[in-house]
């Protein structure tokens, strides 16, 4: 978790009554390569930050083929966010390709955290066009 803390007061200050909210909303842990996360049919309430490791999210097509979405590795953030913000089912798997470590969060109470503390919107905003511009690439590519 100290990483992640220290990664976002690289960018924004960050009040301690922000951090302990982090703390208290965040679970550490380890998983092993092959691990899932999320599978492609459930309901998604999570959101990981990777701390190490390399993570990927993709879908089967109907025809069984693999189309990988978004590696995640250290400093990254991973989910199914279609499915956490249109309440759907997941249309990703999320999967382990190395042992690896995260920070596991409520997707709902880490949205939650812009209310509460308004300075974690510019990180987002920041994390978001990080994402949208690893997917145009990969798009392109």
């Amino acid at each position: 978790m100290e990483e992640l803390i220290k990664k976002i007061k690289s960018r924004l200050h960050l009040r301690p009554e922000a951090e302990e909210f982090l703390f208290s909303i965040s679970k550490e842990k380890t998983l092993t390569k092959g691990e899932v996360l999320i599978r492609q049919g459930q309901i998604v309430k999570k959101t990981f930050f990777v701390t190490s490791g390399c993570l990927r999210s993709y879908c089967i097509d109907k025809n069984g083929k693999e189309h990988t979405l978004l590696f995640a590795i250290k400093d990254w953030w991973i989910s199914d966010y279609i499915a956490i913000h249109t309440d759907e089912l997941s249309t990703l798997t999320v999967e382990c390709l190395t042992e690896s470590k995260v920070i596991e969060f409520n997707a709902k109470e880490l949205d939650g955290i812009h209310a509460r503390f308004p300075e974690f919107e510019s990180y987002q905003r920041h994390n978001l066009e990080r994402h949208v511009v690893s997917l145009h690439k990969r798009i392109l590519n």
